[in-house]
């Protein structure tokens, strides 16, 4: 439920941010409107360690409240992130971009998936989760800086043709075939992505595995994205 909840409140509105920005010159202002989002991993801590984790009820419509706004604001946020990045970063160049970036992020996360492991396996629920949160919370901090920092290229706007464009998105996007297969494409690889959250809970629960597992699902997954960044980011 965790996994469609953010994926569901982190698309959805990203069509109405798009329409609503479409012949605007400046879009950065509507991305550090989204920001405040980003202290929400902060309130699920302070719930757990406060004794909200003993009122499962509670608590879950905490988590998923706060989890969903979350995902809504970081989703508002990417919008106009993608279209400064559009502007500001060459298309030879975008690729190794998000390759050479994603294998970073790679490396790191074998490191904190090492420590959800360490967490979970020596702190019981609610402390180990508390620690978690707190951890996102705070790993947040160093990129809302620098989005606060990007710098915007200005744009060249006709308003005109702003104007019609946003009349007519939702024909444009019937009428393109690329965009529609392209659609079609993550559609499928989202349905396929919704099996994923059930191995974790499939290990612990049925074969008897240590909670602590999560963290080594973590390791696998992010070893294998290093390799796949790398190599597709190149090409």
């Amino acid at each position: 439920l965790a996994s469609t909840v953010f994926n569901g409140c982190w698309t959805l509105p990203q069509l109405f941010v798009a329409h609503l920005l479409t012949g605007k010159p400046r879009k950065k202002p509507v991305m550090l409107a989204a920001m405040p989002g980003r202290v929400l991993p902060l309130v699920i801590a302070i719930a757990l360690w406060t004794g909200l984790g003993r009122h499962p009820t509670s608590m879950l419509i905490l988590f998923f409240t706060c989890f969903g706004l979350f995902a809504i604001s970081d989703g508002v946020a990417s919008v106009p992130w993608y279209d400064i990045l559009g502007r500001t970063i060459p298309a030879n160049r975008r690729g190794r971009l998000f390759g050479t970036s994603q294998a970073i992020i790679g490396l790191l996360g074998i490191g904190v998936g090492a420590l959800v492991t360490l967490i979970l396996a020596r702190q019981a629920f609610p402390g180990s989760y508390a620690l978690l949160f707190l951890l996102w919370g705070v790993s947040l901090l160093p990129s809302t800086a620098a989005l606060s920092l990007l710098w915007e290229p200005p744009a060249a706007v006709d308003h005109a043709e702003g104007a019609r464009a946003a009349r007519g998105w939702m024909k444009r996007v019937a009428r393109d075939r690329t965009f529609r297969r392209l659609m079609l494409c993550r559609i499928l690889f989202s349905i396929a992505g919704l099996a994923t959250p059930f191995y974790a809970v499939h290990a612990v629960d049925a074969l008897g595995l240590p909670e602590s597992i999560v963290g080594t699902f973590v390791i696998a997954q992010t070893a294998a994205s290093i390799v796949g960044s790398a190599a597709l980011g190149f090409i």
